[in-house]
């Protein structure tokens, strides 16, 4: 194995390497946790990171009415919109494209907030409908709602922007499973356990929706047959689990006194009566062997579509560098400060653990397989 190269770290972590995390609380000890990624997945050099998107959308949520001045570049701030899309996007060469990107993820995120209070006061059914109302551009409906009207503009922007008419078909289809399939049955208690917190998780990240954004993005387009085969969307719920499994172990201090089954660290510890080092562990160590099935799976989609390669090759690989800048930039990022020694580290595992196989496996079935293996695992150690 050549030498590991350290690419980022938490910025909280600032104590000696011999002392343990957060004054013992989390009872871990000296080693980081090591998030690993292979060399190929990261944009050569690394991003540039500018200030002119923070600004630029500091003062659209405030034109849109959507929050003050000072609340505008306190949003700004905390997600430092300029690094995320030159970490998770860097292969976007459109001016327009990486100012719409920065403005829609500020709107996500004021969004989910927005509906996270909604589940809690009554469901959120109807904040999320009238979501997927905007995204039908039906605005008559919407004028009492400034986020709808706010993200039927977007939608409106976009989709002009894209000559193929079933990119609008896979945006709303996107959405619809964030907002159904993810962020409203996170709050079901009947869904609070292992295997339905990670049947649910590739959706509640939003990443599918931005690996639609990729291919615009990054100009790396996809034929309808080459988006819709069986493979690429099983790569879509892989890549999406990634995402999610590493946002879990970043935001386990936040969640932890919350007791959300929402997080899969949070499961391990309750439903296999894990400790918390363990399940930090164990859920980085499950990350990282996907990571290497993601990989795995994209070689036997080339090796099974030679004629379609020269169009997948550069979408696998800006869905590459798209899960490694998001990681890089919720270590980067106020939103997800952590005071976990997380390592970003470019290098393949020492083991590695094979777990998916291409056309076997949907979100269901991934779930399930990861259960089994966890909880026979936990069988068979014992405490830990």
């Amino acid at each position: 194995m050549p030498e590991r190269s350290v690419v980022t770290h938490s910025r909280c972590v600032d104590q000696p390497a011999e002392e343990p995390w957060r004054n013992g609380q989390l009872g871990v000890g000296a080693a980081p946790l090591e998030v690993l990624y292979p060399q190929t997945w990261r944009w050569p050099g690394g991003p540039a990171i500018g200030s002119a998107l923070n600004r630029h959308v500091a003062s659209w949520l405030v034109q849109k009415d959507l929050l003050s001045a000072d609340a505008a570049h306190k949003l700004v701030d905390t997600l430092n919109l300029d690094a995320f899309v030159a970490m998770a996007f860097p292969g976007c060469e459109s001016d327009f494209m990486r100012g719409w990107i920065a403005r829609y993820t500020a709107w996500l995120y004021l969004a989910d907030d927005h509906v996270e209070q909604a589940v809690a006061r009554d469901g959120g059914l109807q904040e999320v409908a009238s979501y997927l109302t905007a995204l039908e551009r039906r605005t008559e409906r919407l004028a009492t709602h400034p986020l709808a009207m706010v993200l039927a503009d977007l939608s409106c922007e976009l989709l002009s922007s894209v000559p193929d008419t079933s990119f609008a078909r896979r945006w709303r289809q996107a959405h619809h499973r964030y907002w159904l399939l993810g962020v409203l049955e996170e709050g079901r208690p009947a869904t609070q356990a292992l295997q339905p917190c990670l049947v649910r998780k590739p959706a509640v990240t939003a990443v599918e929706i931005y690996f639609e954004l990729a291919e615009v993005a990054t100009g790396a387009r996809l034929s309808l047959e080459a988006h819709d085969a069986t493979e690429m969307n099983e790569l879509r719920v892989l890549g999406a689990l990634i995402d999610g499994l590493f946002n879990d172990a970043l935001s386990f201090e936040r969640e932890r006194e919350r007791r959300m089954h929402s997080n899969i660290v949070i499961c391990l510890c309750d439903e296999c009566a894990m400790r918390e080092e363990h399940a930090l562990r164990r859920t980085i160590a499950l990350h990282n062997d996907l990571v290497m099935d993601f990989d795995v799976l994209a070689q036997a989609l080339l090796g099974g579509h030679p004629a379609q390669a020269s169009e997948l090759g550069p979408y696998l690989q800006a869905m590459r560098h798209l899960l490694v800048g998001l990681a890089e930039w919720q270590v980067y990022s106020r939103r997800y400060r952590s005071c976990l020694p997380v390592k970003i580290v470019v290098n393949g595992p020492d083991v590695y653990h094979p777990i998916c196989r291409a056309g076997s496996f949907d979100e269901a079935t991934l779930a399930e397989e990861i259960t089994r293996r966890l909880k026979s695992e936990r069988a068979a150690t014992g405490a830990s």
